[in-house]
């Protein structure tokens, strides 16, 4: 009597440790998965940002272009007048 109760026992404490590993896989398991969703948001938003910034970089030097271009060829204009 007293072996099966302490089989029972055991049964019991290891089948309450099974239950808590399965439960922390499963932790760990959304964890990572919340890990993966917020690595891939910053992954695009930092692609965006990245576009945005070769269209402003794009738009800067397409105004320094067009200012340097009145800076020379208005004065060759006039001159030629």
């Amino acid at each position: 009597m007293d072996a099966a109760r302490a089989d029972a026992g055991d049964r019991a404490v290891e089948a309450d440790e099974a239950l808590r590993l399965r439960q922390a896989i499963e932790e760990e398991r959304q964890r990572n998965l919340r890990l993966l969703a917020d690595f891939d948001n910053f992954r695009r938003r930092v692609g965006r940002e990245k576009e945005a910034a070769r269209g402003d970089a794009r738009r800067s030097a397409h105004a320094v272009i067009s200012e340097l271009r009145q800076m020379i060829v208005l004065p060759r204009i006039r001159r030629s007048v």
